[in-house]
């Protein structure tokens, strides 16, 4: 009786706690009309209308058809409302090739919000493929190439940000049922396991110390919910640090600091180059990469157990995140009038919380660990599969693939030596059948490459271009680059004048690019050395996370955010500093 009296108040708490967290980090979002106007000038006569989807519906809604005549500017003026959200928000106007149609004084409103945009391109998604569009004087000149409509995709995002409302909503009262019901069945199998893993949450040693670890754990817990948080939390930890080294300075040894030298000469060298070059960068980016400079000392005096201890805290937050998005995705599908397919819903509805590639790096990142240290058991080949369907759904496929094959290289080092011949014969034949079908079918290298690349919102891959345009800006700032601040507004001009993306204001989707021509040439070779140092010093789980991150940046600009900049900076710090204990724990026990 005891136990199940235990069992029904810890599955209470644990449907308060799911609530508590959903309404809290998992909020909805409710959206108020917005009002779009700007002045239109045209030198011959059309119409103008405008056209909006909204976030849950494929169906597009039309509005407010107006006459413009030659040499007559008028000032254009309508209301968008979709209490769901506005989506591909678009302004057309009739018989595009016809002449010039030029927009100016552009703002939005909506309630006590107004946002006037000087800079026009910045509201400019895109643009029709018969359309060009050149920025003069604060007007967006817009000419036809051939014949038709003219429109111009207007960012959805900027229309959201200034409307929405954040709802903090629990769950349905059917979802918190069917939770329940599922803890009390969880609880009936496997309590004992549940009490031996709250019995593992106890921490000892000496108060500081047992301060700093729930400092850290507690921030281990928040991290997949709210990210942005981290900087309160590293100023929280770093005084707790140096608290611990105030009353046990035996503790720490000062001397493993050296291993990130590499790491804090890249952040004085990003310093030193934007007080030459680029002085009003400089707050910025002392802010940003500040995590180049501190993480390091976050685990200063930690021992081997307090890391195992800290990132399985992460794993089961981590866990925690993706089953409570699940589920509040599911419930969202099957509660609102959604009009497409269930993969689209996913990936807008986990956009709103996480950059997917980021989200899908944490988890990435935290399952190629445990292959390393645990192998391919049946529980974690479970959990793999099912993190690689989360990850395939939100359309991070680059992540997935290398967790896919750096876990299979773990794995296989795990083998005996019979059966790592076996594997090798079979790994060669299929890795000789997969070349062949690549080369000789251009049609499934092109479709292997694009799943890579292109997620289900885009219909294209951007990225060559993106590319060729940073490499022209490199060319061009070889050693002092362009700024941080100024890379996406550099590409936007580098494109040319016809290109689809031109007024996307996209960075470089490189981080290496990203560099080149945000700092030059050095900044970049400094960040290699980064890299390339605990391969060379035979940091093994170390070595482990740099492949994985080093392979994912080539498609992506992680440090080009916050949250980016606190993922790499945080498993770099922690990986070093387990790796040194970890060969201190090896060297003790070979004793």
């Amino acid at each position: 009786m005891q136990k199940w009296s235990r069992i029904v108040g810890f599955s209470l708490v644990a449907v308060l706690l799911l609530n508590i967290f959903h309404a809290f980090f998992l909020y909805q979002k409710k959206y108020n009309p917005v009002t779009l106007e700007y002045t239109v000038a045209t030198d011959y006569s059309t119409a103008v209308w405008h056209t909006f989807t909204t976030n849950y519906s494929g169906l597009m809604r039309s509005k407010d058809t107006l006459r413009v005549e030659n040499g007559n500017p008028v000032v254009v003026s309508t209301v968008l409302e979709a209490a769901e959200g506005i989506d591909h928000p678009a302004i057309y106007w009739s018989r595009a090739d016809r002449g010039t149609f030029s927009i100016s004084d552009v703002s939005l409103s909506s309630g006590k919000k107004l946002w006037k945009f000087d800079d026009i391109d910045k509201l400019i998604s895109y643009s029709s493929d018969n359309v060009t569009s050149e920025l003069i004087a604060g007007k967006l000149k817009n000419a036809a190439t051939s014949q038709g409509n003219g429109w111009l995709m207007l960012e959805a995002q900027v229309f959201q940000n200034i409307s929405k409302q954040k709802e903090f909503k629990p769950f349905h009262w059917i979802t918190s049922l069917a939770m329940f019901v599922v803890f009390i069945l969880l609880g009936a199998v496997f309590w004992k396991s549940i009490s031996d893993l709250i019995k593992k949450c106890k921490i000892g040693g000496i108060t500081a110390l047992k301060v700093r670890m729930y400092l850290l754990c507690f921030w281990m817990l928040l991290l997949p919910f709210w990210p942005g948080a981290s900087h309160i939390f590293l100023a929280i930890a770093l005084a707790s640090t140096i608290w611990h080294y105030a009353v046990h300075k035996k503790e720490f040894n000062a001397k493993v600091l050296l291993r990130f030298l590499p790491l804090w000469i890249l952040f004085f060298a990003i310093l030193f180059i934007n007080t030459i070059n680029h002085p009003s960068e400089l707050s910025n980016d002392v802010a940003d990469y500040s995590y180049f400079l501190l993480a390091p000392f976050l685990f200063l005096g930690l021992k081997r157990n307090h890391f195992l201890k800290l990132i399985r805290v992460l794993e089961v937050s981590v866990s925690i995140y993706v089953l409570l998005i699940i589920t509040a995705i599911i419930e969202r599908y099957l509660v609102y009038d959604v009009t497409y397919y269930f993969s689209a819903f996913f990936f807008n509805t986990i956009n709103q919380y996480w950059h997917t590639s980021y989200l899908a790096v944490l988890m990435g990142v935290l399952l190629l660990f445990r292959a390393y240290r645990k192998g391919a058991r049946p529980v974690y080949l479970f959990i793999t599969l099912c993190a690689w369907i989360f990850m395939f759904l939100s359309q991070a496929r680059l992540p997935m693939y290398l967790v896919i094959f750096l876990a299979g290289v773990l794995s296989f080092k795990r083998l005996t030596k019979r059966s790592k011949q076996v594997n090798r014969i079979i790994i060669a034949i299929i890795s000789i059948c997969i070349a062949i079908i690549m080369v000789k079918v251009p049609d499934y290298r092109k479709e292997v490459v694009d799943s890579i690349l292109i997620n289900d919102a885009q219909n294209e891959d951007v990225r060559p271009e993106l590319w060729a345009a940073s490499i022209a800006i490199f060319k061009e700032y070889t050693y002092a680059g362009v700024g941080r601040s100024k890379v996406r507004d550099v590409i936007s001009e580098n494109l040319s004048e016809s290109s689809a993306i031109k007024f996307r204001r996209y960075n470089a989707h490189n981080q290496y690019l990203e560099f080149l021509i945000a700092y030059g040439l050095f900044i970049p070779l400094l960040f290699l050395i980064v890299l390339l140092f605990p391969i060379v010093k035979r940091h093994k789980t170390t070595t482990i996370f740099v492949v994985f991150f080093s392979l994912a940046m080539m498609v992506e600009s992680y440090l080009s955010r916050q949250t980016g900049v606190l993922l790499f900076t945080f498993f770099y710090g922690l990986f070093m500093m387990y790796d040194y204990q970890d060969k201190k724990h090896i060297a003790t026990v070979s004793k």
